[in-house]
């Protein structure tokens, strides 16, 4: 599989940062799709009063709560392993710099690249856990075991095994374009440096003529 998938990922490289670029915002459209659609159905489902916990109570149904930031079962243990995961989740962004010599103005635009990036993907990334938090409200330990594989078991409880299936393989791809991003970024900089004489010359730092791209 990881000798398949990179081989793949140099394929789809090789045809130029413009058709990459198509490609992963394709695989970032769909994503935020489900996102929606995900935290839409969370949402109807809490007007209602549904809990994955079988509760059913829509005399209680609470939408805005400061619960999902800080409650009785808040552990700051955990909350520094999140905070640790997180960080790692947002490292890479700083990645867009090395494509730097194919975007035009780079000196305005890859700054506003990278911080709207974190900006957006915060925002995604807190809209979706509060709802996910509402909606799971009491010990995780009930709803995942093991707790490390826990978005099977949300996707389930707020949709079809066909949404469930969906998504896992979305999730797949998604790490394939994430592989992609990184892969583009590490070549272009493996060519600077050969074409600079940091390494081998004759073997980094060459462009095809043809798909302008470092081969």
């Amino acid at each position: 599989w990881v000798i398949g998938l990179t081989a793949l990922m140099t394929v789809i490289n090789l045809f130029g940062a413009r058709f990459v670029a198509r490609f992963n915002s394709t695989i970032v459209v769909i994503q935020l799709g489900v996102i929606f659609y995900f935290v839409y159905q969370v949402y109807i489902l809490l007007t209602q009063g549904v809990y994955a916990d079988g509760t059913l109570n829509p005399d209680k149904a609470e939408l805005w709560s400061l619960t999902p930031f800080w409650n009785d079962m808040t552990s700051i243990s955990a909350l520094i392993g999140g905070a640790t995961v997180l960080c790692f989740s947002f490292t890479g962004f700083d990645a867009l710099s090395s494509l730097a010599e194919e975007t035009k103005d780079a000196e305005k635009t890859l700054p506003k690249a990278i911080f709207s990036t974190a900006l957006l993907a915060g925002i995604i990334f807190i809209v979706s856990t509060y709802f996910i938090q509402l909606y799971f409200p009491s010990n995780p330990n009930i709803y995942f075991k093991p707790l490390d594989e826990s978005q099977p078991v949300m996707v389930a409880a707020i949709g079809s095994i066909a949404f469930k299936t969906l998504v896992l393989y979305f999730a797949v791809v998604a790490v394939m374009a994430s592989g992609i991003s990184a892969h583009a970024g590490v070549s272009r900089l493996m060519y600077v440096m050969g074409r600079d004489g940091v390494i081998n010359k004759k073997l980094f730092g060459h462009i095809s003529p043809r798909l302008h791209t470092p081969t």
